[in-house]
């Protein structure tokens, strides 16, 4: 796996979304204030670091051709084919935005 590839960019997408359904599902982790701020700050901390990797990786290399992969899914099916679809794109225009957003 490609470190600038797109499932890397849905693993900072899907770090804080667990933490905040483990968080809402398991009661115990609900009652305890430290242990769920814990979870959640170490999902940011992990999708932040998985930005910056990103980041990093997405650059632009010089003199060689345009890396931009992207991944997009079918949503609302209807008899035409989709309304929309959803995606990620990794390219060196998206990852700055990507790590500011995963910052703040």
């Amino acid at each position: 796996m490609h470190v600038g590839s797109p499932t890397v960019a849905l693993l900072v997408l899907g770090l804080p979304a667990a933490s905040f359904l483990l968080i809402g599902v398991i009661p115990a982790l609900r009652r305890r204030g430290r242990a769920a701020a814990a979870l959640s700050v170490a999902a940011m901390g992990g999708a932040l670091a998985a930005a910056v990797v990103m980041w990093q990786a997405a650059r632009p290399v010089i003199d060689g051709p345009p890396r931009n992969p992207s991944v997009t899914w079918s949503w609302i099916p209807a008899d035409g084919g989709p309304m929309a679809t959803v995606g990620v794109m990794v390219d060196d225009l998206a990852m700055p935005m990507c790590v500011l957003v995963t910052f703040i």
